[in-house]
Parts: structure tokens; sequence; C-alpha cells
């Protein structure tokens, strides 16, 4: 138990700590403001204007001009431009009357150049018709003043401070979880009671027949999670470069900074690309089975294994099984915690480099009678693993790890 000891002196100690629920909370925080910014350019703005328009009056109108506006170049995005006169004699109107080339209060521009070719159809040159003016400030006008289909795209933004609401939420659970924890090892001298370990019991026995080992993490669990991720990240960071910033910048408006950060988003949505691709292919590797003469060990025990190469193993250079103790550490320092997570023990179980071994083989490893056993504590967490790596040339490597149990020793308490 010095291990947990040495652990818990140093969770107490003036060394400082970064990272943990800070970087969540900041991370979420900048989602969180720069999805408002959004929400509220895209969807709030435009909501506004239409509730202040409907005190607005109905005038003439006559259409001056009117086409579709290509917003970009490939992959392009439409607009409806137009262009109409209208007259108010009451409010001193100059010469020839006002002009306004507003046609909805939605902002940015869309896909689908056939549905506002429709509508530009409908506003030809001459045409006289009516639109909406603002009776204390004649020179606003627009045609439509009702909500459009392109506004409710803007509910789309709301993924962004959601995500971020949902990080921070996250962060602040774990820091109070952290606190909790660190608040009840502490008594009003504020001397440290040791926790005791938790040592999980023997759920299979500890002479249970041979046991197939299935994977802590499957390889198609891997490649689900990339994607999801990349498609959600990408979707989203796409979305708004595509139909809104791109457009904007090309039609000369100021959107330098929001352009430059979510081009960062982009160069890290690429990367999310690269690391779903490269899942992908790894699901092609040979799956190597490994059958355990026992699941659970004891310090002293001798655990045999044998493995069995499903598929081509002509494509692995070489083969190697190792069984690794890891150590997961929490420090605390004012209200910051970090988790640290260390390899402590690795012992080498097996090594192959051929064909024919790489195929199958068999292989035998006694537990050292030091090896500390499995278990949990409030800030303290060690566990055992069987690690499989297969080397691949030119190529994803095999990385599969699969849970091992470390009992204590017989007889301790």
């Amino acid at each position: 138990m010095g291990l947990f000891r040495r652990n818990q002196d140093r969770a107490l100690s003036d060394k400082p700590q970064k990272g943990g629920a800070g970087c969540l909370i900041a991370f979420g925080a900048c989602f969180a403001l720069f999805g408002s910014i959004f929400v509220v350019a895209f969807f709030v703005l435009p909501m506004w204007h239409v509730i202040e328009a409907r005190s607005w009056q109905e005038v003439p109108c006559t259409i001056l001009e009117s086409h579709v506006e290509r917003a970009a170049g490939k992959g392009s995005t439409y607009r409806v431009a137009v262009r109409y006169r209208y007259l108010r004699e009451m409010d001193g109107a100059p010469p020839g009357g006002y002009e306004s080339t507003r046609y909805s209060f939605a902002t940015g521009s869309s896909s689908g150049r056939d549905s506002k070719q429709a509508v530009v159809d409908r506003l030809p040159p001459g045409l006289r018709t009516t639109c909406w003016v603002d009776p204390h400030e004649p020179s606003e006008a627009v045609l439509v003043r009702g909500i459009t289909s392109g506004m409710w795209f803007g509910l789309i933004s709301l993924v962004f401070p959601a995500v971020g609401i949902a990080v921070i939420v996250f962060a602040l659970r774990l820091r109070r979880k952290e606190r909790l924890r660190q608040d009840g090892q502490l008594g009003l001298s504020d001397e440290v009671a040791t926790p005791a370990a938790t040592f999980p019991a023997d759920p299979l026995g500890d002479t249970t027949g041979p046991q197939v080992l299935i994977p802590a993490q499957t390889r198609l669990t891997k490649f689900l999670q990339a994607l999801l991720f990349t498609a959600f990240w990408n979707g989203v960071t796409w979305f708004i470069l595509g139909f809104w910033l791109i457009p904007a910048w090309q039609r000369g408006e100021a959107v330098g900074f929001p352009l430059i950060l979510l081009s960062v988003f982009a160069l890290i949505g690429l990367g999310m690309v690269g690391v779903t691709i490269h899942a992908a292919l790894a699901m092609t590797n040979p799956r190597i089975r490994v059958t355990v003469n026992r699941r659970s060990c004891r310090p002293g025990d001798t655990w045999e294994l044998s493995w069995e190469c499903l598929g081509d193993a002509r494509q692995l250079q070489n083969l190697c099984l190792a069984l690794e103790g890891v150590e997961e550490a929490t420090y605390r320092r004012g209200t910051t915690t970090t988790t640290d997570t260390s390899v402590f023990c690795r012992l080498p179980v097996a090594a192959a480099d051929d064909g024919r071994t790489i195929t199958s083989g068999r292989a035998a490893i006694t537990i050292p009678d030091d090896a500390v056993p499995t278990f949990t504590a409030p800030n303290n967490k060690l566990h055992w693993r069987l690690i499989v790596r297969g080397e691949i040339p030119r190529w994803p490597d095999i990385s599969d790890d699969y849970a091992v149990l470390i009992l204590p020793p017989e007889g301790a308490p």
C-alpha cells in the first residue's frame, strides 16, 4: 500500500496543477459565446425586426430591378436582390421618392437557386406592388415583413451554445464531484484521514476455465465515435462558413475575425477526418483472439494464455503482448483538479516476429508476489490490462486492450 500512500502525499503537495475542469469550462465558454453571436445574428435579430415591423405601414411601390444574386463561387449560395421605389408625400419624400433594396429580414444567403428565381419571376421590373415602411423612419422599408424559410436555418446555430453549455455543466459537475471527494477527506483539524481502498470482488471465481477476452473498446466503437464527432464538428463548422462567413466576406463585409476563428475549427475538422479514416482502415486489420485460463489472478499465480490471428497474418511484421499496470491519480490545488495517468509496471508476455508464431501461440506469465491488486480509492485508481500490439507496414497498427483483474493475496484483509 506504499504506492497508495505516496500518491496521496503527492496529492497534498504544493505542486501547481493545471488543466482539468478549468480548461473544459474555458472551452465551453468559447463555444457558447461564439454560438450565441451566431444565434443573435441569424435568428434573434431577424425575428426582432419581424416583430417590430408589425406596426409598419403598407404603401405602394414600384419594382425597379430584380435578379438572383450569386453570393459565392463554387458551391454557391444565392439571395434575392431587388430594388424598388416608394413614395410618401406626407413625410416630405425626396424628389422621385425613397428607394430600398431590402427584400426580407433574413440575413445571409442559402443554397437553392430555383426558389430564389421563382421569387424574382414574381417581381419583374415595372411591377406595381406594396411594401412595408417604418412610420418613424421612412427610409426603412421591406417587401416581405413576415417570417421567411431562411430564418429558420438560423436555429441550427443553436447547436454551438448548446454544446458549450453542456461542456460547462459537465465541467462544473466534475469540479463539484472532485471538491466533495477532497472535502470528505479533511477533518476539522485539517488532518488527512487515509481513505480505504476498495478491492473488487472476484466476479468469475479464482479457478474459472478458459475464456476469450473481449477488448475494452472494439474497433467499431472507436470508428463510430470518431465518425460521429467528425460529422458533428464539420457539419456545424462548414455550414456557418459556407452559408454565412464566406459569402459575407466575398461581399466585402467585415467578418475577418470570425472567419479566421472558424477556419481554425475547419482545420481541426480536417484533422478529425484523418482520424476517422485511420479508424476505418484499422477495422480491416486481422483480429487477435486471446484465450486465457482465468480472467482474474492473484500475486504468485501463473497466468496462461493463447492467441490466434483471425485474418492474414502475413500483414503483420511483429506481434507483442504485455501486461501493464496503470495508475490514475487525481490532485487538487485550490479549485483546480487534474488526473495523471501513468504506467507503473509493464511485464512482457510474448513476442512474435514470423508468420508461424504470429498466426498462433501460447505463453505464460507469473504474477509478481508484490503486484499491487486492482483497487479504487477517492483519489487513486489502479487497474491492469493486457495490451496487444501488432505492427503493419504502411497501415494502421493493431492496438487492442483487455481488462485484467488482479485480486489481493489469499488471506489479505
